[in-house]
């Protein structure tokens, strides 16, 4: 099935296909599967991982606080992820590479181009209040912050930069040369 042209070329398509043949041939353990599958690959509740498992109300009745409860599936940036991506995009990999300076507003748009983290604005064909992502930026800034990430001490976006916490073996190693 993976090898098949009839999914045009696309290996994601390929995959998808293969997963859910795989997942619903069996129509009661099918769904048992996937959604171990999925706690699994995304490591569900997990230090590290990057889905967190909450309690919803699925179907609302007329009475209020009546309904049939269920799990939705988030996805979260956990600390260590956000560490990652930041430090991956202020040194580009390679020996020898300096630090290149990353503002605030420069790496939101790293995270939604690259990643489709978007975090201050909606995605495409997606109606999000404005005060949402507003909260959501301030919320991800504050996260940055504590985490030792961001320095700025004015309102001026274009003035906050992301900094990285730990410094590279090759700078440690020159700055011990240069002294």
């Amino acid at each position: 099935m993976l090898g098949d042209e009839g999914s045009d070329g696309d290996p994601g398509r390929a995959l998808a296909e293969a997963l859910s043949a795989a997942f619903t041939a069996s129509s009661n353990n099918g769904k048992e599967y996937l959604n171990q599958f999925l706690s699994s690959a995304l490591m569900i509740d997990e230090v590290n991982g990057l889905g967190k498992r909450r309690k919803v109300t699925i179907h609302q009745t007329r009475r209020k606080g009546q309904g049939r409860a269920g799990d939705a599936l988030s996805f979260v940036m956990t600390n260590p992820v956000i560490e990652y991506l930041v430090h991956r995009h202020i040194r580009k990999t390679g020996k020898g590479r300096k630090e290149r300076p990353l503002s605030y507003p420069d790496f939101l748009t790293i995270l939604r181009e690259r990643y489709g983290f978007f975090i201050d604005r909606a995605p495409p064909n997606l109606a999000v209040p404005s005060e949402l992502l507003q909260r959501n930026r301030r919320m991800f800034e504050r996260r940055l912050r504590d985490l030792g990430l961001l320095a700025g001490v004015n309102d001026a976006e274009r003035m906050k930069k992301i900094k990285w916490r730990y410094q590279a073996q090759q700078d440690a190693q020159a700055e011990g040369q240069t002294a």
